[in-house]
């Protein structure tokens, strides 16, 4: 079903300029009316200025008959430009996944591809970078962006919302060269290299962004394919491929690599550096290897890319404090909560990653890496055993154990993920509240731990 045939709504991320109040104005003219809504995130830096904006998106949503929903962002929050955007990435995602949006309409332009061009020419960017922004892509949730309007200059745009007779806001922030990167780049870089190009370099600007998109997503068609084509590369953990001879292009071999390392797996991006090695290594037919993870290693040899599991063990999991109820946090963006949830049945439901235990007598449990020595009694076995014994006959890999979090009171190890509880964490018929834990691994880096 195409968006238009869709009955489901589509936002539009209105900032109340000039840009955004065209692409309102776009949705309006391919779209009925009550199926827009807009989405307006308040910044919260520039005091007056910033709630003024607020307000005149408010109202032209009002005006037009479109729905509305505005965020203010908490102060005391980091206001470099990475975090601004993360937040308003993050109110796009959770506005439109409440209003059930379809789609994010953007406002982007010809000048900002310009602008993004130049920037990505000085970080060393690929294909992929330098075809961006690009008139479709997602959010990191999955919802669909639209921007409509990038063969258009900002001029233009402005123009076209002057005719509608409609009022937009200007941001004085993006006039100072010193507030960010990309205010850098339009003031000090953009006009001058525009001024100095014969003919239009804005429109050429956007022709080489189509051009470089349409050659990624050829060479990104033909990794693909490759991978699809080879036996054991599909594999989500460890895999063979053969490269076919000749060896296909350099450029070809580098998304092979990138489609390997960013599997669920691995977990992880290869780095430009290791990337770099990797490929020259290809080129001269020679053995070589790099690590993708503390998990997970890519090696070449003799025409063979192997994914394979390192036999290292991994660093131990840092000790950490579990309030109960409440939750502990780590780096890896892996955490273990204590709840007592409502209506739990008095069994422990062993799941390896979720247990129902009796209720602390602590206000605070602790989460501690292996410790040499640790021993504890599964629950109904008749003795206690070496942790590290249960990890082994739980078939947990190797690589994941030291990552574990053990979960202790003052009486010793209640549980750990994969494993039994202890029998020291047994319900019985009187506890009227078992408590709940739960743990979320990073970035599914132990799917592989058994499930009972």
């Amino acid at each position: 079903m195409s968006l238009r045939e869709s009955e489901n709504p589509v936002a539009v991320a209105l900032s109340a300029g000039a840009d955004s109040t065209a692409a309102l104005l776009w949705a309006l003219g391919n779209f009925a009316t009550e199926r827009i809504i807009a989405l307006h995130y308040h910044h919260n830096l520039r005091g007056p200025d910033a709630d003024a904006d607020c307000e005149h998106a408010r109202r032209l949503a009002e005006s037009l008959g479109v729905g509305f929903l505005t965020e203010k962002r908490p102060a005391g929050r980091p206001a470099n430009e990475s975090s601004l955007r993360d937040d308003r990435i993050r109110f796009l995602m959770a506005a439109a996944r409440a209003a059930g949006a379809a789609a994010v309409i953007q406002g982007h332009h010809a000048d900002d591809v310009a602008e993004s061009l130049l920037m990505r020419l000085g970080r060393g960017s690929g294909t992929a970078g330098l075809s961006a922004p690009r008139p479709v892509s997602a959010l990191p949730d999955g919802t669909p962006i639209l921007r409509p309007l990038l063969a258009l200059k900002k001029a233009e745009l402005e123009n076209l919302v002057r005719s509608a007779r409609i009022a937009w806001r200007h941001d004085a922030s993006n006039d100072d060269p010193s507030a960010a990167t990309r205010n850098r780049i339009r003031h000090g870089v953009t006009k001058p290299w525009a001024e100095a190009i014969p003919g239009d370099a804005i429109a050429g600007a956007a022709r080489t962004r189509m051009l470089l998109q349409e050659d990624d997503d050829a060479l990104n068609a033909w990794a693909e394919t490759l991978l699809t084509n080879t036996p054991g590369a599909g594999t989500n953990a460890e895999g063979t491929i053969r490269l076919p001879r000749p060896t296909p292009p350099r450029a070809v071999m580098r998304r092979v690599i990138h489609m390997i390392s960013i599997r669920p797996a691995t977990g992880t991006r290869i780095a430009a550096p290791a990337m770099d090695a990797m490929l020259d290594a290809i080129e001269e037919d020679r053995p070589h290897r790099t690590t993708l993870s503390p998990e997970f290693a890519l090696r070449y040899r003799h025409g063979i890319l192997t994914l394979s599991r390192n036999r290292t063990e991994s660093l131990p999991r840092a000790e950490a404090s579990l309030p109960v109820p409440g939750a502990a946090f780590w780096p890896d963006g892996a955490s273990l909560t204590a709840d007592y949830p409502i209506g739990a049945e008095h069994t422990v439901a062993d799941n390896s990653l979720c247990v129902l235990i009796r209720p602390s007598e602590q206000a605070t449990l602790r989460c501690t890496p292996r410790l040499s020595g640790d021993r504890y009694r599964p629950l109904g076995a008749p003795g206690t055993q070496k942790l590290h014994d249960a990890m082994i006959n739980r078939k947990i890999p190797s690589a994941a154990r030291n990552s574990l979090p053990v979960v202790r009171d003052d009486h010793g190890i209640l549980w750990c993920p994969g494993l039994l509880p202890s029998e020291l964490a047994r319900l019985s018929e009187s506890d009227l509240r078992p408590l709940r834990l739960t743990w979320n691994p990073p970035a599914a880096a132990y799917a592989a731990l058994p499930v009972t």
